[in-house]
């Protein structure tokens, strides 16, 4: 026969990496009560030049990945593609 004492209480933390006392209380509801009525719920949208930033840096990064497939399909390397970058804008420039 085996006799336990538990001097201490063991505790679990559902929810460990949540440090913001608000949604710390959010995120415990399932194992803790809590009255959150007075907390605005309404999602606040990012202004319109958010997306528009996004759309540019995926348009770009697009254009980036067809610049290398071209270039693996004609055999350049990457320092080729710099020159004929250079070529390409002091072309468009004068």
């Amino acid at each position: 026969m085996c006799i336990f004492f538990f001097v201490d209480e063991v505790t679990r933390d559902f929810i460990p990496n949540i440090q913001d006392p608000e949604t710390r209380k959010a995120r415990l509801i399932p194992w803790v009560p809590a009255d959150l009525t007075s907390v605005d719920y309404f999602q606040k949208e990012p202004d319109v030049s958010f997306f528009q930033v996004s759309y540019i840096n995926l348009t770009e990064r697009e254009r980036e990945r067809e610049r290398e497939r071209e270039r693996e399909r004609e055999g350049r390397t990457e320092s080729e593609e710099i020159e004929r970058e250079k070529e390409r804008y002091i072309f468009v420039t004068n």
